[in-house]
């Protein structure tokens, strides 16, 4: 019977080893539902010098310091657009470009293609003189057809200084760290389902 409860302690344990694995994988914070699972203290206690648990504290930092740069990017890149007097007034235009050049910081500091004039610049006419204008998934507006090439140079301006930003650098950064984390954090998962048992003891082994 013990052999029989430790067999199934030890499955409980892989079980939620893949489950960090599924998560880390996804590329998003360890959730808070798997971090006070009882499993997290119980595998915890099994490998309690393991690098894993170093390295899911500092997955989850860096997280937090990237939901803080976008933050503070899309601040900051509200206050420019609103300084530029380039740019048509109408609030859907600047929310449009507001997202589109958010969008793009962080898809390129992430080694992304992102989003280019050439293959994702729509314009759709509407009449009396106006265009609905589209980059990629983001709604600019709807504008005179006189403001449209006006339009087009402004993006053009200013996502040629996108990647000038110190946020840029940060958010490249960041997503070193998280890239080398995410192979560590994943590596050292692998090694315990792989293995099939965990080692060392919890106070849910059975006696």
């Amino acid at each position: 019977m013990i052999r029989d409860a430790l067999r199934n302690h030890h499955a409980r344990l892989i079980s939620y080893a893949k489950k960090l694995y599924g998560n880390v994988d996804s590329e998003v914070p360890v959730t808070s539902t798997l971090l006070e699972d009882r499993m997290y203290n119980a595998l915890k206690s099994h490998l309690p010098r393991s690098p894993l648990w170093n390295y899911l504290n500092r997955l989850n930092q860096q997280y937090e310091k990237l939901d803080e740069l976008k933050a503070q990017l899309r601040t900051k890149l509200q206050e420019e657009i609103e300084k530029d007097t380039a740019i048509p007034t109408k609030e859907s235009v600047h929310l449009g470009l507001l997202e589109a050049f958010h969008f793009q910081v962080i898809a390129w500091a992430k080694g992304q293609g992102g989003i280019s004039l050439k293959d994702h610049f729509r314009v759709h006419t509407v009449g009396n003189g106006e265009s609905s204008v589209e980059y990629g998934s983001f709604n600019i507006g709807i504008v005179g057809d006189s403001d449209v090439p006006r339009i087009r140079e402004i993006i053009e301006g200013w996502e040629e200084k996108l990647t000038k930003r110190p946020e840029y650098d940060d958010a490249k950064a960041i997503f070193n760290e998280l890239n080398s984390l995410n192979v560590k954090t994943k590596e050292e998962l692998a090694i315990i389902f792989e293995r099939g048992i965990v080692p060392g003891n919890c106070k849910y082994c059975p006696a």
